[in-house]
């Protein structure tokens, strides 16, 4: 019948003795306190036959009675739990099984081979080689790495909108002679710098600036605005010997030699004219815009030039419209910003982004790449992107009216925005912050100091020292009606 179960015919006696492990159906054939040896059941057995010589009808007919059910010893041949008489022989496929001791060993046997196949096979094809990897922070703060140069480590920004490495003017001394001047490329703008040889230096067990020229910038501004005590930029050449993996949600900076089936969806991957990586996004009403992938850029989500931004302002997709002061290496640009209506990047759509306008050059910064867990493999032209934990999360805006920096790791209020919350809860220039809500000041990352301070609505005590006078002041986080707000680009 359709749906009927049919199994062999093993019911020598009753139902109730037929499973594995079971004790004979006629408890006097048990001996008391005696060990029972473990029984076996074929659940498919394709041909399973009784054979005997000399057997009595009632042998021949396959069914033997319960009685002789009940004096199968518990070592015969395939004992199940119901067997025929000590005499009969079971073939298997015309295979006779004299002992159940093969059976088991076979089986061990199997059991091994199975499990090595099954976990060699996937590292036989298993491509995947970490070479390094970095813990960085996991909240769209700056990716810094540890470099060693000599006999001491460093603090380097992992920066891929960057083309050459630059050090701090403090290894000036290490270099030695100028070998040319050259231009240092960036996702900004272009910079005629003195060029000088590499020092040895490795990050973890990859060796750096082999062969390589190295320019000199003064990153004491960098070191202000992040509280990192950064000594260098590592420019993006690693990009064309490894495979380099951004886990924002892992905290972790992985380098590859060989990656398979990396996570997110793919997208093309190229360098420019400038050596720079560039990737394309979508802007309605706009269409296909390229964009350079940087690391660097904090405090916005990105960039777009100014006259990709001055047509989408023109279209209405620009909002909240404000200044905004980019401060670099290279000095203070005053220029503008606004929440983006829409970006898609492959199959991710993002609203209201902050971007600011100017140059020739869209950026993508950490604003958005910490979204992600970004695959940069230059080698192959490709970038993969997996949404992250933060994908969804709000943007990141200063909402405190208030511009602070770290100088000898005090937390110093290098500006105040007129009109903002500082402004009218009675913050001025030059005053120091000693506590922000619970939480010590110099305990504090800046970035997270400014993630404190960017929920709209939230009211947050702060100790103030001004002089020598320390008092508690109450900020109300709002937008103010008119922002100066700080961007920082590490590549300019």
């Amino acid at each position: 019948m359709p749906g009927r179960k049919v199994r062999p015919n093993l019911d020598w006696a009753d139902d109730t003795a037929l499973l594995a492990g079971n004790r004979s159906a006629d408890p006097a054939a048990e001996t008391k306190g005696a060990r029972q040896r473990p029984r076996v059941f074929l659940s498919n057995v394709p041909k399973l036959r009784a054979e005997k010589t000399g057997a009595s009808d009632r042998h021949q007919s396959g069914k033997p009675s319960r009685q002789d059910a009940a004096t199968v010893p518990a070592g015969s041949v395939l004992a199940f739990a119901n067997a025929p008489p000590p005499e009969f022989q079971f073939t298997l496929n015309h295979c006779t099984v004299r002992s159940r001791r093969i059976l088991q060993a076979l089986v061990v046997a199997t059991t091994w081979i199975a499990a090595a196949i099954c976990t060699l096979a996937p590292l036989a094809n298993d491509k995947t080689h970490i070479v390094a990897s970095f813990a960085i922070n996991s909240d769209g703060d700056w990716p810094i790495v540890p470099v060693q140069i000599g006999d001491t480590t460093q603090l380097f920004l992992f920066d891929t909108g960057c083309a050459p490495t630059s050090l701090d003017t403090s290894f000036k001394q290490l270099l030695g002679p100028v070998r040319r001047k050259g231009v240092s490329v960036t996702s900004r703008a272009q910079v005629e710098e003195e060029l000088f040889s590499a020092p040895s230096a490795a990050l973890g067990r990859v060796s750096l600036l082999t062969d390589s020229l190295v320019s000199l910038t003064e990153l004491r501004p960098f070191r202000e605005f992040t509280g990192h005590e950064i000594k260098g930029i590592l420019g993006n050449q690693i990009l064309s010997r490894y495979i380099v993996q951004f886990d924002f949600d892992a905290g972790e900076l992985r380098l590859f030699d060989e990656l398979d089936n990396p996570p997110g969806i793919q997208l093309a991957l190229q360098l420019n004219e400038l050596r720079l990586p560039i990737i394309i996004g979508e802007i309605p009403d706009i269409g296909r815009v390229p964009f350079a992938i940087d690391t660097g850029f904090i405090g916005d989500s990105g960039n777009l030039s100014a006259d990709v931004f001055d047509e989408l302002r023109k279209l209405g997709h620009i909002k909240n419209l404000r200044n905004c002061v980019q401060t670099s290496a290279a000095g203070k640009v005053v220029t503008y910003s606004g929440a983006l209506e829409k970006l898609v990047l492959g199959d991710g759509s993002h609203r209201d982004l902050e971007f600011s306008g100017g140059g020739s050059m869209n950026i993508l910064g950490l604003g958005v790449l910490s979204r992600y867990v970004v695959t940069l493999d230059l080698s192959k032209g490709k970038l993969f992107l997996a949404r992250g934990k933060r994908f969804a999360a709000p943007e990141m805006r200063n909402r405190s009216g208030l511009k602070l920096l770290r100088v000898h790791d005090e937390t110093i209020v290098h500006n105040v925005t007129p009109a903002g919350a500082g402004d009218q809860a009675g913050i001025r220039k030059g005053d120091i912050l000693l506590r922000v809500g619970s939480f010590p000041a110099s305990t504090l990352r800046m970035f997270a100091i400014r993630k404190i301070l960017s929920d709209e609505g939230n009211t947050i005590e702060l100790a103030i020292k001004r002089g020598d006078e320390i008092f508690a002041v109450r900020l109300r986080l709002k937008e103010p009606r008119r922002r100066i707000k700080h961007t920082f680009r590490a590549n300019d």
